[in-house]
């Protein structure tokens, strides 16, 4: 979930050692190989169907879905969409609607043809359509066109928000603006049906807990940490949640287990400030810290020791922003969304760029995987330490060919030739 375009160059504080090595870590073809040829972000596909509309659509279109959890491959995009049918068809009709009008808007505008095509902007609209199918099942939203006609609109307007605030945010903050223009529309459209009188849109209580929870239990607790990640989507079928990892999964292993990280902290957060047995065990904690993990300790920072440290520290600390958004929040009748996940995942990058400039994020441009990115991140590791070897040495006296004889062997027979 991260915008793609501007961020890198425009932003005039970027530090001589951060420009080196995104340009060195910056890839337009991913080197790292996966076992299955469906894992990865599958870049390959987009470029074979570049001159099938039709196809490149839907590729878009699935991708937009895979993105709301940091995985930009539509396998993983045609599995969650599975998985939220299996929760309710109803809702997969409204998941499928709001992606498909939020990357159709975004053809229609012209916009960044890449991003597009890398499902950037279709996330936020799947989200509208999760969400919007979600809470007007809970009111007089199923089956009603009403609610079908407004997450067309929201979804339209979300990709509108995604390109000006997105454009805005990494011009003047430096910050991709990831979920909030769904956030905006989804937050105006529930206070609108909330607060202002009208027939149309109805919103109902949060239906009971199918199993009401009283004490702790080692099953229910592996459970929760498993539908903490299924919250991500809206789901707390168990099933669901298992058949959404998996679709992660495929697009980054590394992904999901740092995710499934980071639901375990935020498991670990709402025991220990004694959340509702019920809450807990619905996953309802767990979603956002396995966002904020996921986002600072593989997609926007190239997994590493410090960057999974800190992907720990900010999921611990979304899942405290989360339970005092809840006392705050929830007597407005409103939830929490993506809030907190937000909240946790800008004051990590904050606190990265001024306090600890030896950790390199990932350009914007060259977003991939967590796989990609620690490829990368080891590659330019590697050539800097050679570089630091061979520059010692020289000033030592010792004469070596820097980088020389790591050049392929044509490029090294063409410039024998040359002298």
């Amino acid at each position: 979930m991260s915008n793609t375009s501007e961020t890198t160059e425009n932003n005039p504080q970027s530090l001589p050692l951060h420009e080196l090595l995104s340009r060195l870590l910056k890839s337009e073809k991913t080197s790292h190989r996966h076992p299955l040829p469906i894992m990865g972000t599958m870049q390959n596909l987009n470029d074979t169907l570049e001159r099938s509309p039709v196809l490149d659509f839907i590729n878009a279109s699935l991708r937009g879905i895979g993105q709301v959890g940091f995985a930009n491959n539509p396998v993983s995009g045609l599995l969650i969409t599975l998985a939220v049918f299996i929760q309710s068809p109803w809702t997969a009709l409204m998941l499928v609607v709001g992606v498909v009008v939020a990357t159709w808007t975004a053809y229609l505008m012209h916009l960044d043809r890449p991003s597009v095509r890398n499902g950037i902007f279709g996330l936020n609209g799947a989200l509208v359509g999760l969400a919007l199918g979600t809470f007007g099942a809970w009111g007089n939203g199923t089956g009603n066109w009403l609610w079908v006609l407004a997450a067309i609109a929201c979804a339209a307007l979300s990709t509108v928000l995604m390109e000006y605030l997105g454009n805005w945010m990494a011009v003047n903050l430096g910050l991709p603006s990831m979920a909030v223009p769904f956030q905006i529309v989804t937050y105006s459209f529930l206070a609108i049906a909330l607060y202002v009188p009208q027939p149309f849109f109805q919103l109902g209580a949060p239906p009971p807990f199918p199993n009401p929870a009283e004490s702790l239990d080692g099953v229910s607790i592996l459970s929760a940490l498993i539908t903490g990640i299924g919250q991500i989507f809206f789901s707390d079928n168990l099933i669901c949640a298992l058949l959404i990892i998996i679709a992660l999964a495929l697009c980054s292993p590394m992904g999901a287990l740092v995710g499934s990280l980071g639901s375990a902290i935020g498991l670990f957060v709402a025991i220990l400030v004694g959340v509702d047995l019920n809450m807990v065990y619905a996953g309802l904690l767990g979603y956002n810290s396995a966002l904020t993990a996921i986002s600072i300790g593989g997609i926007f920072y190239a997994p590493n020791r410090k960057s999974i440290m800190f992907a720990c520290a900010g999921a611990f600390g979304a899942a405290v922003v989360e339970w005092l958004l809840n006392l705050a929040i929830a007597p407005l009748g409103l939830p929490i969304l993506a809030v907190s996940f937000h909240l946790g995942t800008y004051a990590c990058f904050l606190i990265l760029r001024r306090s600890i400039s030896s950790l390199v994020p990932v350009a914007p441009y060259a977003i991939a995987c967590p796989e990609e990115h620690r490829f990368r991140y080891l590659t330019a590791r590697e050539a800097i330490s050679a570089f630091r070897s061979q520059l010692h040495s020289a000033m030592q006296g010792q004469h070596h060919k820097v980088f020389f004889d790591r050049a392929p062997l044509e490029q090294r027979k063409s410039f024998h030739q040359s002298i």
